[in-house]
């Protein structure tokens, strides 16, 4: 009967490890930054935030204007869970802004996943996000107006890395000589002195 027991083990031991192995390679599309550090990267509930008490706050959402020549502040009142937490309120403004349809992005871009880490934020996002970077200036325009969105509106993130479908975008890439993190950028936003 030992030795049953101990086939059974080695068994299951072998299926474990199998799966082990199926999740590490799975998660590697996420990209390598995510995978260094995975003990300590909090990831959104994409499903929506959890809690049954909401709190109202105020987000500044920085819009490509009609023209696509500067970024439009527009202050919103929105809900959020309250006790939220960063990737909370990075995964809300990123698909409230998406779901604008201010005509620069896909409103069928999904938000993947949210990961957060040190001050950076792994925004992880469907490929319509790039559908509509024809030029250096359009994409750099609507990479500042949501990297601005979240920076701005949350002190505890420095730098936003923009993946697509869990890959470094060639289309985000080629518009910004190969620049992964993205800092906030006011410099584009009408009326501002920066």
């Amino acid at each position: 009967m030992g030795k049953k027991w101990n086939t059974i083990l080695v068994v299951v031991l072998i299926v474990m490890i199998g799966y082990y192995v199926y999740y590490l390679v799975a998660q590697k599309n996420i990209g390598m930054d995510l995978l260094k550090h995975k003990k300590n990267v909090a990831m959104a509930n994409i499903s929506g935030v959890n809690g049954s008490q909401t709190s109202t706050i105020n987000v500044t959402f920085y819009n490509p204007n009609s023209q696509g020549s500067a970024l439009q502040p527009i202050t919103s009142t929105v809900q959020i869970a309250s006790g939220y937490q960063d990737y909370d309120l990075v995964k809300l403004i990123a698909t409230t802004y998406i779901a604008q349809d201010s005509g620069w992005v896909d409103p069928s871009t999904q938000v993947l996943n949210v990961f957060v880490q040190n001050g950076t934020v792994y925004l992880n996002l469907s490929s319509g996000f790039t559908s509509k970077m024809d030029t250096s200036d359009h994409a750099q325009l609507i990479i500042n107006g949501i990297v601005n969105s979240i920076i701005q509106n949350d002190t505890n993130i420095s730098q936003v890395a923009l993946l697509i479908n869990g890959q470094v975008s060639s289309v985000i890439s080629k518009f910004t000589n190969n620049q992964q993190f993205f800092t906030s950028d006011l410099t584009s936003v009408s009326g501002s002195s920066n």
